[in-house]
């Protein structure tokens, strides 16, 4: 009995361990993308293109205008999964994340890769007019 105890206050520990270990800071995701890349699937689909992706701490983004322009969108967001790997010969990490977007009540799945936000259709703002469509994180 006293061996089951034992090996259970061990398990108890090492599942402890990992869990603790597995929280990765999001902060690298933060801040403003730009659009770089968009491939068009379906020209006839006429849509404001916002240029500016901005996330922020709080779980919400926004899309916004290079001009300024009026009619900002804004949303929230959250980490579906996420991963971090040290760079080779660099101190920084490298974030890997699958985050989903909602934008009026429409859910939008993005994958970010470092400092890249990937999106591919369906899953855009823009109503199925991109294939495939990047966001790149500015150095402001």
């Amino acid at each position: 009995m006293r061996i089951k105890n034992l090996l259970f206050l061990f398990v108890l520990q090492f599942v402890f361990a990992i869990t603790s270990c597995t929280n990765i800071d999001e902060s690298p995701i933060y801040g403003e993308y730009e659009i770089d890349k968009r491939v068009v699937r379906d020209t006839s689909i006429v849509v404001d293109v916002y240029e500016i992706l901005s996330i922020k701490r709080d779980k919400t983004f926004e899309l916004k205008h290079y001009s300024g322009k009026e009619g900002n969108l804004l949303g929230s967001w959250k980490i579906q999964e996420i991963s971090s790997k040290k760079s080779i010969g660099s101190e920084n990490y490298e974030i890997n994340a699958k985050i989903q977007f909602t934008l009026q009540s429409k859910t939008i799945l993005g994958e970010i890769r470092d400092n890249i936000i990937y999106f591919e259709f369906p899953n855009d703002f823009y109503s199925g007019r991109f294939d495939k469509l990047l966001y790149v994180k500015r150095n402001d």
